[in-house]
């Protein structure tokens, strides 16, 4: 936090909040026991999230400085459009980049520098990595291997949207559009709900 220009005093402040948690158990509804945390705020402390954020601002940074120094290369949509490099959902986070060794050694170094920092790990066996069509197969052995990563070949869909999209984009968002229609008429008279075209 320091180096992202927080002051001392605001640092320690939420240090101190950190440092200071504790926790009894609920045992046949009566609170019992007290334990002092010594490793930080636990999954579900109010404070968490906004911890992670602040973190997670570190980890963009170095994704940044990467890509200003063209040893990442982002992922354009269409021409004219600006790469990019990366996509965060809640506590999760998706890279892109050329399929490369080059820019594999790159994710890693700035993962490594990222852990190193926060010391915060990344966690190798929930990772994954999913290449583009016409990739060798020794580059993705290459660049797994450097990663230290699995792949995931057909992953349909993250977080209920398409991780591929064909030509026939109309054809890949329809089940959304559906989802959303259904969601935004349900419990309205059915006179009033209908689809538009």
């Amino acid at each position: 936090m320091l180096r992202l220009g927080f002051r001392r005093h605001w640092v320690d402040t939420v240090m101190s909040c950190v440092e200071s948690a504790s926790f009894s158990f609920v045992i046949n509804g009566h609170p019992q026991g007290y334990v002092q945390l010594s490793r930080g705020p636990r999954q579900g402390d109010p404070i968490s999230p906004y911890l992670f954020l602040l973190v997670t601002e570190g980890l963009i940074g170095l994704l940044k400085r990467a890509e200003a120094r063209s040893l990442i290369q982002g992922h354009r949509v269409c021409r004219g459009a600006p790469p990019i490099s990366h996509f965060l959902f809640a506590d999760d986070l998706i890279f892109f980049c050329r399929a490369s060794m080059e820019q594999a050694k790159e994710i890693r170094r700035v993962l490594k520098e990222y852990e190193d920092a926060t010391g915060q790990q990344v966690n190798l066996s929930n990772s994954s990595v999913t290449f583009g069509k016409g990739i060798l197969q020794q580059c993705k052995a290459q660049i797994l291997q450097e990663l230290h990563m699995r792949e995931v070949e057909n992953q349909d869909k993250y977080l209920g949207l398409p991780t591929h999209v064909g030509r026939s984009k109309k054809g890949d968002f329809l089940a959304i559009k559906e989802r959303i229609w259904r969601a935004a008429f349900s419990g309205m008279d059915e006179s009033v709900g209908f689809l538009g075209g």
